[in-house]
């Protein structure tokens, strides 16, 4: 048996007086445990540690902070990228035995150069064998450690030595062993790593092709599963932000945009939803009708193709339901950057092949509503809102930063919604317009835009270009503290030969609203239906162009180019 004073944490063990971990080499078998302590909230953090071995009299505590303190504690830690890093591998090890990989200016990378350096917190967390060798280095597993060679490095826990249940995991004291709560923490801690960490624009003169080519897979890969996350968190709040369910809280809806100013001054007395919709028996109201009776209008039929901007990621989902899961005659056009262009489109007779329907905003629908019955195309219901932000250079106080005395970038040279949440700011006196600039600028230009801007120049984004921008060029909100999400209508326009036969207008809106209610009951149809989304590689290439990331050249190749790493999601 070895006295405290013979026990070694590593280089930093000479911090700590006393006794430090107290190490018995009798044979006891395997008999490792880890324990990790988080905090409770959206920005949950590791607090404290508890590694035990069957060579310790008694578990090794490392807690967070520059020193131990007043803890009974014999290392600690600090919240940096690489224990952000480090948990994240715990969390997805508990969940499904998963490892961190990726490319530079990843968590896997993160963690990689912590344990290539030797960093004092993790000699601190596992401590060492009486040789002195760190105990770490046997829980970690690397592969192309500080990637010497092409590719991702990879890094896991060794399943030798430490085992999935072995590992707990506690939240505010509560030991937490449910798979999505596990997930749900996971998430949360990556969103702070992705939030926390800064664009580093490196310069490679000389690169194998092989190099590039791995690299952009990896870039690739990584935004496929980023659009995932987003795309399912906003699927998510809008299904819910909006309720067309309820006839009084639609009817009360409707009635706050007839009175809109900004609405009523496109659209003047036209309804945006048809007497269809508004009259409808309970039963279809929820979604609740025969199947062959939605088939037999709705499927082996004239099929109805439907214009829909990619950044929708509730009304997509919705679409590929009733074409995938439901079987109808559905055809799916996503190559639109937002509805604006879409109702722009519209009203010129500007397409290839123009839509039986179509998703548009409430601006653009008071635009088409202004034009009349001529241009061809009537609403039929509300769909999912979409939500807004207002974004500003730099990162703004607690409080968020002044709107006025600053130049904003919208779309505003034809009607969109970020201009009609620009006309409420003004209205409630937020704003005063002697006050700001507004320039026409489109989300994609936005986004590089961003990259160097400072807090007087701001932004009015809809998902998903203010979520991009906070991630990737660390941009703060200027619409106060806190989460305060502007949620604009979104409306379903078809056309005249549609509204013409009322029973497939109807079965349709039933089969969308019974779409609606199933996808929101049922996370894990809606996880399959993003999935499917962003497993389109068109869809993906419009989501990528339409955001700026596909133009921005460090997010084109280049090693180095922080593009979130999702791997064990």
């Amino acid at each position: 048996m070895v006295s405290g004073e013979g026990f070694r944490t590593g280089p930093q063990c000479l911090r700590f007086k006393g006794i430090v971990g107290l190490i018995s080499w009798n044979n006891r078998g395997n008999m490792q445990k880890l324990e990790l302590h988080f905090s409770s909230g959206a920005n949950a953090q590791l607090r404290k540690t508890v590694f035990s071995h069957s060579s310790f009299l008694k578990p090794l505590v490392s807690v967070r902070g520059k020193s131990t303190g007043a803890a009974d504690a014999q290392g600690c830690f600090q919240w940096t990228r690489a224990v952000q890093s480090f948990s994240l591998l715990a969390l997805g090890f508990k969940i499904e035995g998963g490892a961190l990989e990726g490319a530079a200016s990843t968590p896997a990378a993160s963690l990689d150069y912590a344990i290539s350096k030797q960093t004092g917190w993790l000699a601190d967390m596992f401590g060492a064998f009486e040789s002195g060798a760190p105990i770490y280095k046997r829980i970690f597993k690397r592969s192309n450690p500080e990637r010497k060679q092409p590719g991702p490095v990879i890094v896991a826990i060794n399943e030798l030595f430490l085992s999935p249940e072995s590992v707990r995991i506690y939240v505010a004291g509560q030991e937490v062993e449910k798979a999505e709560m596990l997930q749900a923490l996971h998430a949360a801690i990556k969103l702070q790593w992705y939030a926390s960490a800064r664009i580093r624009i490196e310069n490679h003169d000389c690169r194998r092709r092989s190099d590039i080519a791995e690299s952009s897979q990896d870039n690739s890969d990584s935004i496929k599963q980023l659009f995932h996350k987003l795309l399912i968190e906003e699927c998510r709040l809008v299904l819910n932000a909006t309720d067309i369910f309820n006839s009084r809280e639609l009817r009360s809806n409707l009635a706050d945009l007839g009175s809109n100013p900004s609405v009523r001054g496109l659209s003047g007395d036209a309804q945006l939803v048809s007497p269809i919709d508004q009259r409808m028996l309970s039963s279809h109201r929820l979604g609740l009708v025969d199947e062959d009776f939605l088939r037999r209008h709705l499927a082996d039929t004239r099929p109805i193709r439907i214009a829909s901007p990619a950044p929708g990621p509730a009304a997509a989902a919705i679409f590929v339901y009733l074409r995938d899961v439901k079987g109808y005659s559905i055809e799916l056009d996503f190559c639109y950057p937002h509805a604006i262009e879409i109702a722009q489109r519209i009203i010129r007779g500007d397409f290839n092949r123009a839509p039986d329907a179509a998703v548009l905003g409430i601006a653009p629908a008071a635009q088409i509503l202004g034009i009349g019955g001529k241009i061809g195309y009537k609403p039929l219901m509300m769909l999912p809102k979409n939500s807004q932000r207002i974004i500003s250079g730099g990162r703004p106080s607690k409080r968020g930063s002044s709107l006025e005395n600053s130049d904003y970038y919208l779309l505003k040279d034809d009607p969109s919604n970020p201009m009609f949440y620009f006309d409420q700011l003004v209205r409630s006196g937020e704003v005063r317009q002697g006050k700001v600039s507004l320039q026409h600028m489109e989300p994609d230009e936005v986004f590089r835009t961003f990259k160097d801007a400072d807090r007087s120049v701001k932004a009015i984004l809809f998902f998903p270009h203010y979520h991009l921008n906070e991630l990737f060029n660390g941009t703060g909100f200027a619409d106060r503290s806190g989460d305060n999400r502007q949620f604009k209508e979104m409306f379903l326009f078809v056309q005249d030969w549609i509204m013409r036969d009322k029973m497939k207008a109807l079965c349709l809106d039933i089969a969308i609203r019974d779409a609606w209610l199933s996808i929101r009951e049922q996370p894990k149809l809606m996880n399959q239906l993003i999935g499917r989304l962003v497993g389109d590689d068109l869809y993906l290439k419009y989501m990528r162009r339409a955001s700026g990331l596909g133009s921005w050249s460090e997010l084109s190749g280049v090693r180095g180019a922080r593009i979130p790493e999702l791997t064990s999601q």
